[in-house]
């Protein structure tokens, strides 16, 4: 299929209010449109169409590495905040789902869930700390500068140069100041390898939700950029 027939198909896609992301992620997946033409039409200068196209790259993309899984049978969820359990357990299936064996105080980690041993094996390696009132905050929202300091630990952790993006000036970001002391060398870092962007061109929003396209996006950056 080459762009012009896809760029129809999307547009009717849109119109009908059908589910694109999948649409695409099949598409790729069953190998009727390359991944090179996909990124191809990222570039159209039609902001809705560009936008869910790469989506629907990163996502189908995470999905395929079986770091993240769908809402249900036929959704993704890209506008879907992430969970700080859900970041931990991404990190987890990176890191090859290994065994922990530590003993967490997390009252709002209960045996047997499907992030139980995820938040054990992060938490045992300093990747995610709790709130320092036994609970780790399973279901809140990760925000963004939470995200950026559990990845930066990950990357350390495995080895990878941190040092990199740490001296990168954010102060150009009006919002800069917000951010907590603990997530500022994980921020500069995060900015400076190109992992993440301000959600507009003078913010960065750290207190802002992580959303699970902005995480996929990360983290397909991450892999291809940084641990490779």
């Amino acid at each position: 299929m080459d762009a012009a027939r896809l760029h129809n198909g999307i547009n009717q896609a849109l119109q009908q209010q059908l589910n694109l992301s999948l649409i695409l992620r099949m598409l790729w997946k069953e190998g009727t449109c390359s991944r090179a033409t996909l990124s191809r039409l990222s570039g159209l200068q039609r902001p809705t169409i560009s936008n869910i196209i790469r989506d629907c790259i990163q996502c189908g993309l995470v999905v395929e590495q079986g770091l993240m899984n769908g809402t249900g049978a036929t959704t993704f969820s890209p506008d879907m905040t992430t969970s700080r359990a859900m970041i931990a357990t991404i990190l987890w299936r990176m890191a090859g789902s290994p065994a922990a064996n530590f003993d967490m105080e997390f009252s709002d980690v209960p045996q047997g869930q499907w992030y139980t041993e995820a938040v054990r094996w992060a938490a045992s390696e300093g990747i995610v700390n709790g709130y320092g009132n036994g609970l780790f905050g399973t279901s809140d929202p990760a925000t963004r500068e939470q995200f950026a300091a559990m990845l930066w630990r990950y990357a350390q952790k495995v080895g990878c140069d941190v040092h990199i993006g740490e001296d990168t000036n954010i102060l150009s970001y009006t919002d800069a100041a917000d951010l907590s002391e603990y997530a500022v060398p994980a921020m500069q870092w995060a900015v400076g390898e190109g992992l993440l962007n301000g959600v507009t061109e003078t913010t960065l929003a750290p207190d802002g939700s992580a959303i699970r396209a902005q995480v996929a996006a990360i983290f397909m950056r991450f892999c291809e950029n940084v641990a490779k």
